[in-house]
């Protein structure tokens, strides 16, 4: 009997297995394989690291429509995932990245990242996980964003969570609407951008393609002083 009872439990953690195995697999790429896949293409660009990763994360929700089932909130550096967080320690676990801290010369503290031995193959699953148009489009973001200084990046990503809010909650905006979204309704640090500015990089998104169509997740406004705290 208790061969058999063996038997059945190993019968159950196989069907188990298997059933897990469907359902990641049925829920699409996981975000680990696509924050790879970016840190793999751009960790030797001088400008990337986490504020840039986070952005891309956000990009390839919203632009790719890739469900992550992210959370992305209206912080400074927003939109920003909470989520980053877990991912660089499950990195440092099984190498695929490990953080590096520094301080640039104006003071403030720049987190980079140093590629780790499984990282290519983490970062591969990605090459077989996405169809061969959101591969494209995402190398195609990638490469909008490889030179770009971190302000511009968050620029950019913010713009378009801004106006794709709108588009979400059912209404198209005009810049000014945008623009006015985004220096009053997101956060106080974001006033330092002039509307002459961004509606010049709105104009950037419109040029290369990257206009919002309503997909992934609405930004979440947060309460000042609630931010999450690593």
């Amino acid at each position: 009997m208790r061969e058999r009872s063996g038997g059945i439990e190993e019968e159950l953690e196989d069907l188990t297995g298997a059933a897990l195995h469907y359902v990641f697999k049925s829920c699409g790429p996981d975000r680990a394989m696509i924050g790879c896949y970016a840190i793999q293409k751009m960790s030797d660009k001088r400008t990337f690291g986490r504020t840039a990763e986070v952005k891309v994360l956000y990009l390839a929700e919203a632009h790719l429509g890739l469900d992550f089932g992210g959370s992305h909130l209206r912080e400074a550096a927003g939109p920003f995932d909470p989520w980053i967080y877990q991912f660089e320690e499950e990195a440092a676990r099984q190498q695929w990245f490990s953080v590096v801290e520094s301080t640039t010369k104006d003071g403030r503290k720049k987190i980079e990242y140093r590629k780790g031995r499984n990282l290519a193959a983490k970062a591969q699953e990605a090459e077989t996980g996405l169809s061969a148009s959101h591969l494209g489009e995402f190398d195609r973001l990638l490469g909008l964003l490889a030179e770009k200084p971190t302000v511009q990046v968050e620029i950019i990503a913010t713009l378009f969570a801004a106006w794709n809010d709108f588009l979400i909650d059912r209404h198209m905006p005009n810049d000014d609407e945008i623009v006015r979204e985004v220096r009053e309704n997101w956060h106080p640090s974001k006033q330092r951008f002039t509307e002459a500015e961004l509606k010049t990089w709105l104009n950037w998104l419109r040029e290369h393609g990257l206009v919002p169509q309503g997909r992934g997740p609405r930004t979440v406004a947060v309460q000042q002083g609630k931010l999450p705290l690593h």
